[in-house]
């Protein structure tokens, strides 16, 4: 069955909101982003006109989106699958996300992402006045996920977070990691070589990993891809500790990889864009810009998709 989605945007109102769910009761996933000029209440008043059915919900840049919104969100909404709060949410807490784990039964998929806004000008202005406000989470986000013993996740995204701790982080990957196909853990203190090291004998069928701006080293990364040999994209974007050795490792040991990203990794050289070229006949992207490539073979420009 065909996605039906309903997005608002910016200066959608409450009452525009109310008419539009009102009339599209057969969506199935819903999305709020830059929702400026809607209260708390507003997030709260809407929740009975939404379809209960729906199993997507997405939040994006919507500072008054907030614990009570979840509560009530996710007691109606109990068949969502798949959540998303992006951007700046700072209004949500562990106390909202651990609404979504304990009321919604079949959740799959998990995005918990901090960014800076990457909106148009014309939304700065009304951000102004929350610029002295971060979106603050630590270890209790993974409270409620410990707690479920039936939990299914395929799908987890946490970035961005810098009171997230490695120990908080290990103990919730041990918990969750054995069906886990798509990982996410960038721009966080609190991966390390221990935390990527370990992924290979939790996470079986993990596809999809992304340590992005992550202080590791090729002791983390040769043991997480000795081990996670089914994987066909990585990004270790920003990771400027690791060598050659790591890209050797990860060709040699991860063949079926399509998709690699290693921009601003700035020890990397020809040798490791060599050895995928050798090791992975199914790459359809390499990216390696601000690496320490100074001549990119003819063969290469032919095949045609390495950005560099």
């Amino acid at each position: 069955m065909a996605s039906k989605e309903l997005v608002f945007q910016r200066d959608a109102t409450s009452e525009q909101i109310k008419e539009s769910l009102q009339g599209n009761q057969g969506i199935n996933k819903l999305v709020f982003k830059n929702c400026q000029t809607l209260s708390s209440d507003d997030f709260t008043s809407l929740v009975e006109h939404i379809n209960p059915d729906v199993d997507t919900l997405s939040v994006h840049n919507c500072q008054s989106f907030n614990d009570e919104s979840a509560a009530k969100i996710s007691e109606h909404c109990t068949k969502l699958t798949n959540i998303s709060f992006t951007g700046s949410c700072w209004g949500l807490s562990s106390v909202g996300i651990s609404s979504f784990v304990k009321n919604c039964q079949s959740l799959k998929h998990v995005t918990v992402m901090s960014t800076e806004s990457d909106d148009d000008d014309n939304d700065n202005e009304s951000n102004n006045n929350d610029d002295d406000k971060s979106w603050i989470l630590n270890d209790d986000i993974f409270l409620s996920f410990l707690e479920r013993t039936d939990l299914v996740l395929e799908h987890f995204v946490l970035c961005g977070f810098e009171n997230i701790t490695s120990n908080g982080l290990k103990q919730f990957l041990d918990h969750v990691a054995s069906n886990l196909k798509t990982l996410d853990l960038s721009e966080l203190h609190a991966v390390t070589d221990e935390i990527i090291e370990g992924l290979g004998d939790i996470c079986p069928n993990l596809e999809d990993a992304c340590f992005s701006h992550c202080k590791v080293t090729d002791k983390g990364v040769t043991g997480f891809c000795s081990k996670c040999k089914t994987l066909q994209s990585v990004t270790f974007s920003g990771c400027q500790e690791i060598s050659d050795d790591s890209i050797i490792a990860l060709s040699a040991n991860c063949t079926s990889l399509r998709k690699v990203q290693l921009g601003w990794c700035v020890k990397l050289t020809e040798k490791s864009l060599d050895a995928l070229v050798t090791n992975c006949p199914n790459l359809t992207s390499v990216d390696m810009s601000q690496c320490a490539i100074r001549h990119l073979p003819f063969e290469y420009w032919i095949i045609g998709h390495f950005k560099n």
